[in-house]
């Protein structure tokens, strides 16, 4: 199995590992696998993306990932579980996806705030998607569309950037509908984060289904 890292920018690095005998009901546990594993001494952080492959005929392991904050009170963590992608979960040219369960506060210690990521899987061209957002009667709250570069990954805050203004800092709760309207296909999620404690949870978006 190979794993590649791909950074939102060019750090001046390529970052590949390979898995080599991992054995049917056997498991690999990597802690912080980014800074461990990836990035070379003189990057000290980075974002972006994991692009996992098999060699050969050989097929792919089960895939978890868990992302955290360091509870200083506590001792402890919390954080999200990030799922891995697979072709079944991504959004096809003319095709939507739905994320329920979306919240937004106006106000940035109380409340939640969500972002979106999206991530063109397509290596050879541009792909354009939109972004909408609906209130919990459907209404539109607001949209915008966006293109992304081959390979690009892009995890904007759903406010700031579909522009929606709330006039209360209790929290809108609603949907976010994410529209592939050239090339793709598209991989997106949401990121709900508590405002108070920065716990956040992963959303990712359902593909519509065609009956």
């Amino acid at each position: 199995t190979n794993v590649a890292y791909i950074p939102t920018e060019d750090e001046g690095f390529l970052a590949t590992m390979t898995l080599h005998n991992i054995q049917p009901g056997t498991a690999r546990y990597y802690v912080d696998i980014l800074p461990n594993e990836f990035l070379p001494g003189w990057v000290d952080s980075s974002m972006g993306y994991f692009v996992i492959t098999g060699v050969g005929d050989s097929k792919l392991p089960s895939i978890v990932a868990r992302t955290y904050n360091k509870d200083v009170a506590s001792g402890g963590t919390f954080g999200q579980n990030i799922i891995a992608f697979q072709n079944k979960n991504l959004i096809l040219e003319g095709s939507e996806g739905y994320i329920p369960g979306v919240a937004v506060s106006a106000d940035s210690e109380t409340g939640f705030r969500t972002n979106i990521g999206l991530l063109n899987t397509n290596e050879t061209s541009l792909s354009q998607v939109r972004v909408s957002v609906h209130d919990e009667g459907g209404n539109l709250g607001g949209e915008a569309e966006i293109w992304l570069e081959p390979g690009q990954f892009y995890q904007p805050n759903l406010v700031d950037r579909l522009g929606i203004v709330i006039g209360s800092p209790e929290p809108i709760y609603g949907s976010v509908v994410i529209e592939v309207l050239y090339a793709g296909p598209v991989a997106a999620y949401a990121s709900v984060i508590d405002n108070g404690t920065q716990d956040p949870i992963q959303i990712p978006a359902v593909p519509a289904i065609e009956w």
